[in-house]
């Protein structure tokens, strides 16, 4: 009886859209892209504020809209980021752009050409 109540509804556990298991190559696209995204909450009510649209304008230098996912925030605003210091040196460095060394590696720097 259960069988026929089943048929008749038209679908069964065993006719049901399964979704198939991710590769492992998958799984860690999905991991890469998930945890190296940037997390900027919203300064009134916490939730993660998105981006909306960003200007690059210098090669040091960009603007971007955020708003706040919350539909009941609604809050917009504006963010500056700015790369204020070199950690490790470019191999293809850009002619355009000077940025100094973080204070640490210039003190080695320095100590370094002193010494040798």
């Amino acid at each position: 009886m259960a069988a026929a109540q089943k048929a008749a509804q038209g679908h069964s556990r065993a006719h049901r859209a399964r979704a198939r298991p991710l590769s492992r190559r998958e799984k860690l696209t999905l991991t890469t892209q998930f945890r190296n995204k940037p997390r900027i909450p919203c300064p009134h009510c916490g939730e993660t504020a998105g981006i909306r649209k960003s200007q690059g304008l210098t090669p040091v230098y960009r603007e971007a809209v955020i708003e706040c996912r919350n539909p009941e925030c609604g809050w917009r605003g504006k963010i500056s980021i700015e790369i204020t210091h070199t950690i490790t040196p470019s191999d293809m460095p850009n002619p355009t752009v000077a940025l100094p060394l973080v204070p640490r590696l210039r003190e080695l720097a320095m100590a370094k050409a002193a010494t040798g």
